[in-house]
């Protein structure tokens, strides 16, 4: 598998990555315990291991090869098709870039069943997906065709807030335009 292609064309691999270190960095110190959800191909990975402080990044797939990258600084992964995240010491800041984009409310729910487990009253969680007319797949298990499930910004914060979760919805869009929001315990 190559895992630069799974979320795009190399340029765009690149692009996005980068685009993703300069958005989260302005919100986090080198001594931030980080969550990246759906870390598999190291997107921002690559660059924010380095920058942060030894020990501080966690990296969260359900692709077991792409976390095979693994690099220096002592990150932490986890390889899980259920969002186990029972070995995860609570972190400060939960990134998940496309990880919504493409599965169903109900894994959205397994995840954040999981995730509050792993933050505290101090912890932001940034995540991205497309709006619009909630689109159900029938299996929203880890594939290579991608399929973008959209879910409404309601929906979003009601799922949520059934976990404890507040939902900021900003004004923010990524580079691709998915819509980015925020979320507290």
């Amino acid at each position: 598998m190559d895992h630069r292609s799974y979320v795009g064309s190399s340029g765009e691999f690149d692009r996005m990555g980068k685009w993703q270190f300069d958005y989260v960095t302005p919100k986090i110190t080198k001594k931030t315990r980080f969550l990246d959800l759906g870390c598999g191909s190291m997107r921002l990975g690559k660059h924010l291991i380095p920058w942060l402080n030894k020990g501080k990044y966690i990296g969260l797939d359900r692709n077991q090869q792409m976390i095979d990258a693994g690099e220096k600084k002592a990150p932490q992964y986890v390889a899980t098709t259920t969002w186990d995240m029972s070995n995860i010491k609570p972190v400060d800041f939960v990134w998940a870039q496309a990880v919504f984009n493409h599965i169903n409310i109900e894994s959205i729910q397994a995840c954040l069943r999981e995730l509050k487990n792993v933050m505290h009253s101090n912890s932001v969680f940034y995540f991205t997906y497309w709006p619009g007319v909630y689109n159900p797949v029938a299996d929203d298990t880890y594939t290579m065709s991608k399929i973008n499930v959209y879910k409404t910004p309601e929906q979003m914060s009601e799922t949520f807030a059934e976990f404890g979760f507040t939902v900021e919805h900003t004004e923010e869009k990524t580079i691709l335009g998915q819509s980015i929001s925020r979320a507290t315990l």
